[in-house]
């Protein structure tokens, strides 16, 4: 599979993260391994459509659980 184009480096600013690796795409979005400033591990979720259909919800559990993992991949 080929990956798709980076996140672009403004993104990658915003969240504070850097050297991302392609994981997967879906229908919604791109998935990428990134490093924190801390070199731990995180992953961005790209998505296609800025509406999030069905996604945009999970910010305000995001929000509520203040920084601690909300999944393991």
């Amino acid at each position: 599979m080929t990956s798709p184009p980076e996140p672009p480096a403004k993104t990658l600013v915003a969240f504070g993260v850097h050297s991302p690796t392609f994981v997967a795409a879906s229908g919604l979005g791109t998935i990428w391994k990134v490093q924190r400033a801390d070199q731990s591990p995180a992953a961005l979720k790209c998505y296609f459509d800025k509406s999030m259909p069905g996604e945009a919800s999970g910010f305000t559990f995001l929000h509520a659980i203040d920084g601690r993992g909300a999944a393991k991949i």
